[in-house]
């Protein structure tokens, strides 16, 4: 009796591990595909166009513009601004303007001007 029990116990586990390594790899594949839908934001890209929709995830920020382009920002970081990440501070309905060739991200937000700069930390 108390060997069938333990093979009971066994073939849970089993199960569990298995539904447990599927479910992650699922959740995986779903975070890559969403990543292919936002590509990183690099210094050879443009931007200067209205935020519409925005979320922030593993500390970057997925961004649709109101020209439709869609993009992923990463790191950014101005000790002078609060909160001070710039995938934090980011709010819908703020302007983004980003130069080809340059690595200067200006938000504006109520007609001010936020300066980060990609992949650094100022101020």
């Amino acid at each position: 009796m108390q060997r069938m029990y333990l093979r009971f116990v066994f073939a849970v586990l089993v199960v569990c591990v298995v539904l447990f390594v599927a479910f992650s790899y699922r959740a995986y594949l779903f975070a890559k595909a969403e990543d292919m839908k936002y590509p990183g934001i690099g210094i050879e890209d443009s931007v200067n166009s209205k935020i519409v929709a925005l979320t922030q995830i593993r500390s970057v920020s997925r961004v649709t513009f109101s020209n439709d382009q869609k993009c992923t920002i990463g790191f950014a970081r101005n000790n002078a601004y609060e909160p001070s990440d710039l995938h934090l501070f980011l709010l819908r309905g703020d302007s983004l303007i980003k130069k080809k060739g340059n690595d200067t991200l200006n938000v504006i937000r109520n007609g001010k001007s936020f300066l980060f700069r990609l992949g650094n930390a100022i101020n």
